[in-house]
Parts: C-alpha cells; sequence; structure tokens
C-alpha cells in the first residue's frame, strides 16, 4: 500500500520506483473520481486521476489566470496540469534542475484555494463572502471581493472554482495592480 504524506492526505500519493531523468510527480487519487494504477517509463508506478467533473473547467480557469497576469514562481507541492495534454493533475515533487521558466513552460499552475486567498490579499482585496448559495433555482458557491475596483461576485459549482473566477475578474478589472 502506498504511503499518505503529510498535507496530501485527501489523496492517495504513489512515489516512482526507480529515479527517471524526467521531473517526478504524484499524481493524484481523488476520491470522487478512483484511480487506474499504471506503469509509466522508468518503472514509475503512478495513480492516474479519473477525469473528475469541474478539473477540465479549473484546467481552463488556470489557463485564463495565467493570461491575465497571475504569475507562478514554481514551488514544490504545487498542483500542476502538463500543458500538451492537461490530464492526469500532478503535485510538483522533484523539478530535477528544471528552471522556473522551464516549469511554467510544460505545466499549467492550478492554484489552491489558499494560494488563490493569498493573491486576494497581495492585491488588498477584502474577501467579503464566500460561501455555499441554495436558492430555488439553483445551488452553488458564491463569492464576493470587495476592491479598489468595486464588488466583484462569481458563482461555480466548487469553492476553489468560484474563488478562481473571483481572482481572474479581480486580475482583468484591477489593471492599476501589477505584482510578480
Amino acid at each position: 500500500m502506498a504511503p499518505f504524506c503529510g498535507a496530501l492526505k485527501p489523496y492517495l500519493c504513489i512515489l516512482p520506483k526507480k529515479r527517471s531523468p524526467q521531473l517526478w510527480v504524484i499524481l493524484l487519487k481523488f476520491y470522487l473520481g478512483g484511480a487506474d494504477f499504471k506503469g509509466r517509463g522508468g518503472g514509475a508506478e503512478t495513480a492516474v486521476s479519473k477525469n473528475v467533473q469541474g478539473t477540465d473547467r479549473f484546467i481552463h480557469l488556470a489557463q485564463d489566470l495565467e493570461v491575465a497576469g497571475l504569475f507562478w514562481n514554481p514551488e514544490v507541492g504545487d498542483e500542476v496540469a502538463d500543458r500538451e495534454n492537461k490530464n492526469p493533475v500532478a503535485i510538483l515533487v522533484d523539478p530535477q534542475g528544471m528552471t522556473p521558466e522551464e516549469l511554467r513552460s510544460a505545466f499549467i499552475w492550478l492554484p489552491t484555494v489558499e494560494q488563490i486567498i493569498v493573491q486576494f490579499e497581495a492585491r488588498q482585496a477584502i474577501l467579503f463572502h464566500a460561501g455555499f448559495e441554495c436558492s430555488e433555482s439553483a445551488c452553488c458557491y458564491k463569492t464576493v471581493i470587495q476592491a479598489t475596483c468595486g464588488h466583484i461576485e462569481s458563482k461555480a459549482e466548487s469553492f476553489r472554482m468560484s474563488l478562481g473566477l473571483a481572482l481572474r475578474d479581480l486580475l482583468i478589472t484591477d489593471t492599476t495592480t501589477i505584482l510578480n
């Protein structure tokens, strides 16, 4: 059985059996989607996440965030997706000497909820409301941000997606703040 990794307890972590010249990643097993166990080149065994509802949409949102100006400083532990095939979602474990520019060109950064909130703080935006909203028409997660450019409101099927949409809108509307 694979070991559970400290901060990644919701995910099943399977480490490569032997070092490969490629970038090491831990592929995630999402509880909602299960996993298929497959061998990779270099003798690595991985848990490949099945397509979880909303993953593709969040990858597209992450690309929108990048285009809107969100800058990624790669760190071990960041959640990423391969730029070419977009799946599976993975955790950056060992960059094996790749420069930050090479990592940015190879992977799409998928910011976590905590990383998105840090971006709000860096842009002096106030998280006014974030939570689940259920009405007669639909149930969704709602986020309201107060910023210098005004109120920004977003709704989505997941909390992370709702926060990401609000951050994207903040980056697009607040052109006075440039942070790297």
